[in-house]
């Protein structure tokens, strides 16, 4: 169920279910193409397209499910469906986007985009200049090109004091761009890893270790970023007086912003950016602790939000409100009607859940 077949000719990938996008990028990066996936190699390919998926190719190909073209699902009565623009595209607008609300998806074909080599890496940033870094990378990412991809993640060090890491993803022709010498000039720079290499490389930055951790993440879409919110960032991350796991901030520039969001269900476009507060650790006994400064950053964050939450990041306890409010209500009641149609006694529900109606 990992398998992934790679058609070149026409730029199509098929990824069985239980294949990650490190199956999936090593099958098409053989042949020079790739479609936009996340950041992290082990998570599944089915899982991250079905909650929209944003990742290092966000700015220049769109979230992950503009690039789903077709999908087979096996609903909870044991039918065999298929979804693509000419079969059930209410369906397939309904898994781009909205999770497995409606069945188990047993295969994904994707649309592919030609790509060898990125300029791209980690940078890291400590001291006194964290902050002036974190309005850089703000700047930056506002007026990035399309074909600049950035993320961040807030951590602390040792002592406890912030750290940054911003991770930026260029497929541009320019040898030297302006957008990445202004990082590499931004104050507090301890650590310059850019450099030119393939993209799988690029996939393999951020590899945490799978299932030795325990998480919670929670957070909002914010439509920008002002002065007043980079520094309730900076103090959220060092409220917990240990190391809370991190905050991620994703830039939604270019690409996403090109689909009118009728053939897709996702609820976030116009959102500048995604902040979300990654609570990681691994004592059972911690659990509260870490949980409540995961809701506690989230609650910081919501005189700047925009939309409900990430479908991707959103957790079990989410109200139904959080969950409406990620699509809109006109989109949530055309999910309420897929979900009567596939899934009427609300057999998939331990998920970011649509009930029927």
């Amino acid at each position: 169920m990992r398998g992934v077949g790679v058609d070149g000719d026409a730029r199509i990938a098929r990824a069985e279910g239980g294949a990650t996008w490190l199956d999936f990028d090593s099958a098409t990066q053989a042949v020079g193409l790739v479609t936009p996936g996340g950041i992290v190699g082990s998570t599944g390919v089915c899982g991250l397209a079905l909650g929209g998926g944003i990742g290092h190719l966000t700015a220049q190909c769109g979230l992950t499910c503009d690039n789903l073209v077709g999908a087979e699902v096996v609903t909870p009565a044991g039918a065999v469906v298929r979804a693509t623009a000419d079969q059930d595209a209410e369906l397939l607008w309904g898994l781009r986007g909205a999770g497995g609300n409606f069945g188990v998806v047993t295969r994904l074909e994707l649309g592919l985009h030609p790509l060898e080599r990125v300029v791209g890496g980690r940078l890291a940033y400590g001291g006194t200049g964290v902050g002036e870094a974190l309005r850089r990378f703000r700047d930056i990412a506002a007026r990035a090109p399309r074909d600049l991809s950035c993320q961040a993640v807030l951590e602390v060090d040792e002592s406890l004091a912030p750290t940054l890491f911003v991770l930026p993803c260029y497929t541009g022709s320019d040898a030297d761009p302006e957008e990445l010498r202004a990082l590499r000039s931004a104050p507090g720079l301890l650590d310059d890893g850019l450099r030119a290499h393939a993209f799988l490389a690029q996939q393999r930055l951020v590899d945490p270790p799978y299932g030795e951790e325990r998480h919670y993440w929670k957070g909002h879409f914010v439509r920008e970023l002002p002065d007043e919110l980079l520094d309730e960032l900076l103090r959220c991350i060092v409220s917990l007086g240990r190391p809370p796991g991190g905050i991620l901030i994703e830039s939604l520039h270019g690409a996403p912003k090109d689909r009118d969001g009728t053939d897709a269900v996702v609820g976030f476009r116009h959102a500048a950016f995604n902040i979300s507060g990654m609570a990681t650790w691994q004592d059972a006994r911690l659990d509260e602790r870490y949980i409540e400064w995961a809701r506690e950053t989230a609650a910081a964050l919501e005189p700047w939000s925009v939309s409900g939450g990430y479908v991707n990041y959103m957790q079990a306890d989410e109200p139904i409100e959080r969950v409406r409010a990620a699509f809109g209500d006109h989109s949530f009641a055309r999910l309420q009607a897929l979900k009567s149609r596939y899934d009427p006694s609300n057999v998939l529900r331990r998920n970011q859940n649509v009930p029927p109606r």
